[in-house]
């Protein structure tokens, strides 16, 4: 179980002169001509990427991230709910207006709306470019990566540190066949015999350590018991930085 890929993004403007030149004339992103106040660009073989609508400001509306299966998306929103974070399914109409078969809605702790989804639908003509250039390397890789500008990153972090870690948590336990509550916060206790049988020398020197090591606690046939406590995400809390962060998620 896993969020896939950026999907699709949705941008309030009342400029839409200028988004149809930048969108298609700059970006090389193919305009598709609909009837109302909005504009819909592809850039592959989804039926749309990108959507502006015709509202005053320049603001971000909507954020729309792919999930691998259906119940990918129950699982998302009890993990959610289990956060106190409102979540709501998205209406048959909204679903049909992102083209997608299936989708859920909440917000982030700052208000952007985030849309998890499942299924997009795929045109049937083939993408046409804007300008001449040989296309856009999506796929797997979606539309690629989102940056936000927040006025209070403080308040942000912990909510996506938090989902961060319940969706690496789900895709472990899936791989490890385990039930696991949290895999990368709290502390740690090992019996002697558990240390003397565990081959630590073959484990990282960095922060992915103590995740190898329930790995060979899980594939040795270890019990594993859990004792629950809250969880705070705080500067002091991790020293880990942006790459290594990377580098321990994949």
């Amino acid at each position: 179980m896993a969020i896939s890929a950026l999907g699709y993004l949705g941008i309030r403007s009342d400029r839409l002169d200028d988004w149809s030149d930048f969108a298609g004339s700059l970006l090389g992103m193919q305009q598709i001509d609909r009837a109302g106040q909005s504009l819909v660009f592809r850039m592959d073989d989804r039926k749309q990427r990108l959507v502006v609508s015709n509202e005053p400001g320049d603001t971000l509306a909507f954020m729309g991230w792919e999930v691998d299966t259906q119940d990918d998306l129950q699982t998302y929103a009890a993990r959610l709910d289990e956060a106190d974070i409102v979540v709501a399914p998205g209406s048959r109409e909204l679903a049909d207006r992102r083209f997608v078969s299936e989708l859920i809605v909440f917000e982030d702790p700052a208000g952007n709306r985030i849309e998890l989804f499942w299924q997009p639908m795929i045109a049937s003509d083939p993408f046409k470019p804007g300008r001449p250039i040989q296309g856009f390397k999506t796929g797997p890789f979606g539309m690629g990566h989102a940056v936000l500008h927040v006025t209070d990153v403080e308040t942000l972090m912990p909510f996506y540190k938090y989902v961060s870690n319940r969706c690496l948590t789900l895709f472990q336990n899936l791989l490890a066949g385990a039930k696991l509550s949290e895999y990368h916060t709290g502390y740690r206790a090992f019996s002697r015999e558990v240390i003397e049988r565990l081959a630590l020398e073959e484990n990282s020197d960095d922060f992915v350590f103590d995740n190898q090591m329930l790995a060979q606690v899980l594939y040795a046939g270890f019990e594993i018991g859990e004792v629950s406590c809250p969880t705070a995400y705080f500067e002091e809390a991790s020293s880990i930085n942006f790459s290594r962060s990377v580098k321990y998620g994949l």
